[in-house]
This record gives C-alpha cells, sequence and structure tokens, in this order.
C-alpha cells in the first residue's frame, strides 16, 4: 500500500504541477514586452545564475573545507537550479503598478531561460563536469 500511496501523490503532484505552469501559461497572454523589460531580462539572466552559484558554494562550504573535488558538484547544482513556478507567483501577487510591470516580464524570460536553456544543456553540463572513465560505458 506504500507504493500506491506515492504513486498517488507523485500523480496529484504531476497534475498540480500541469495546473499552475497552464495558468502561469495564460497569464503571459497579459505580458505586453517593451525593450527596457527585454534588456532587464538579459541583464538578470547571468546575475540570477551568478546568485545561485553563491548560494550553492555558501551553502556546500563546510563539504568543499574537507573536499576541493567535489567543486564540480557546485557547477552541476548551479546550471541545474531551474526557477520557476514561485518567483512568477510572487511577481503575479504584486498589485498592479509599474512594478509588477517590470518584474512580470523579467520573472517570465529568467524561467523561460532556465527551462529551455539550462534544462535542454544539462546533460552535456554534467558529462562534461564528470566525463566517463573507459572502464564505464556512456
Amino acid at each position: 500500500s506504500r507504493k500506491e500511496l506515492d504513486v498517488a501523490w507523485n500523480l496529484i503532484d504531476e497534475v498540480l504541477n500541469v495546473l499552475l505552469f497552464m495558468l502561469i501559461g495564460f497569464e503571459i497572454l497579459e505580458i505586453t514586452p517593451h525593450l527596457f523589460t527585454v534588456l532587464a531580462t538579459l541583464a538578470v539572466i547571468p546575475l540570477s545564475i551568478a546568485v545561485r552559484a553563491l548560494s550553492v558554494l555558501f551553502s556546500t562550504l563546510p563539504v568543499h573545507l574537507r573536499q576541493w573535488e567535489r567543486g564540480r558538484v557546485l557547477g552541476v547544482l548551479t546550471w541545474g537550479g531551474l526557477r520557476g513556478g514561485i518567483s512568477v507567483s510572487l511577481a503575479l501577487g504584486l498589485p498592479p503598478g509599474d512594478l509588477r510591470d517590470l518584474l512580470l516580464p523579467v520573472c517570465y524570460g529568467v524561467v523561460v531561460f532556465t527551462i529551455i536553456v539550462q534544462g535542454l544543456t544539462m546533460e552535456r553540463v554534467a558529462r562534461r563536469l564528470y566525463p566517463a572513465s573507459p572502464s564505464q560505458p556512456q
């Protein structure tokens, strides 16, 4: 019965994720991109990756002090740190106004970048940081 319960909760989780991103997708239809928001998004993307790297580094610093070989883990955790529903839902929770009109498209831009670019290149990054030894099959 434990296995069936896990399957049920996984199904509920997947359905709720689909609903969340479907509702977020409907909201994106109301966004009108401006040149400033596109430039702000392009500036925030590398900043969000750098902040993610710092947060991963500081949270795993005790591990790195003992064994710096684990530094490759920092790269995988940084690149694999997808941002998504929470940041967009927080931006959607802002009251209508200039701040929301600026933050919402920037959040969407970062989320789209992380899902498309980081998500599609995650395997390549992991293979580069952890190349298979000759004895291991690829």
